[in-house]
């Protein structure tokens, strides 16, 4: 990992709701429209929300995760593209959707970041593909021999909990720091970054998870590929990733309700990256490097 830090008066704080704090609120919800690939969100907090790239709701008829970043205004119902992150389950037995302690593990995520971010520059919409999704998952749960009746994402991270909570520990989150680069098997996977050091506090747990479950599963995977290397220089890896994304040319699209979103999809070069910007601010970029066998 490499942090990402820039001064306070650099990047403000956006003063957004997280989806985390905007779903405690009941002036918020997240319901079914009886379609997998789309929730309906109702927002009356009167603030502006963020809804982050990865995040997972749990509970309704089945699992999802948001396909992109995406900010709500502070008043009005939109509708979301979402993916299904459990495929075995379409039924009410849980009730309404609650907030997920965890998020769309990076790899995963990043190679629906290739489809997704296409659909938005084909139709201003931001659907991903359903298939790809669900094969990342029973790859995972395949590659690190978990359990799971309706092939959950959740039941992923629950089967190395107590692994991951204690890797998680030796992260030591830096002061002013806003994002970070990280790595693994000798390729710069991507970048998480966000417009102030106190909004990247409230996601750097959940976002360090998704990489580090990414790392386990190098580490216990069988597959020869997915067996971890030893860099050779690591900061070569970060400064080749990060010459390669600022040569390339970036399209900018109007937000579906706020702001504006930047886009570089570039799949032939292996490289997927999307950010939603406001008052020419990045609120939060994410961007991806995928692994080739």
């Amino acid at each position: 990992l490499f942090p990402i830090t820039k001064r306070l008066n650099e990047f403000p704080s956006s003063g957004l709701l997280t989806l985390q704090e905007a779903s405690s609120l009941d002036d918020f919800k997240v319901m079914e429209t009886g379609d997998v690939s789309k929730v309906k969100i109702k927002n009356k907090t009167g603030q502006d929300v963020l809804l982050l790239n990865g995040e997972i709701i749990e509970g309704a008829k089945q699992n999802r995760t948001l396909n992109d970043s995406t900010l709500l205004s502070g008043r009005g119902e939109f509708m979301m593209d979402v993916s299904c992150v459990e495929q075995n389950r379409w039924s009410s037995t849980y009730g309404k959707f609650n907030y997920s302690n965890d998020l769309h593990n990076f790899r995963a995520k990043g190679n629906k970041m290739f489809h997704v971010n296409e659909s938005k520059i084909n139709s201003g919409r931001k659907h991903s593909n359903q298939s790809e999704v669900w094969k990342d998952i029973q790859e995972k749960q395949r590659n690190m021999n978990v359990r799971s009746q309706t092939s959950s994402i959740n039941d992923t991270y629950r089967s190395v909990n107590s692994m991951l909570e204690q890797l998680t520990l030796k992260v030591k989150e830096l002061k002013d720091q806003v994002g970070f680069i990280f790595y693994l098997k000798n390729t710069c996977l991507g970048i998480e970054f966000f417009n102030s050091p106190s909004l990247f506090s409230k996601y750097s747990k959940k976002l360090t998870r998704s990489i580090l479950i990414d790392a386990i599963e190098l580490e216990t995977s069988r597959d020869p590929f997915l067996k971890y290397q030893t860099s050779f220089n690591e900061r070569e890896i970060k400064d080749k990733f990060v010459t390669l994304i600022k040569g390339l040319k970036e399209k900018v699209l109007p937000g579906p309700y706020e702001g504006r979103e930047v886009v570089l999809n570039y799949p032939d070069l292996d490289i997927s990256l999307g950010a939603i910007t406001k008052e020419d601010s990045i609120i939060h970029l994410s961007g991806y490097q995928r692994l080739r066998r």
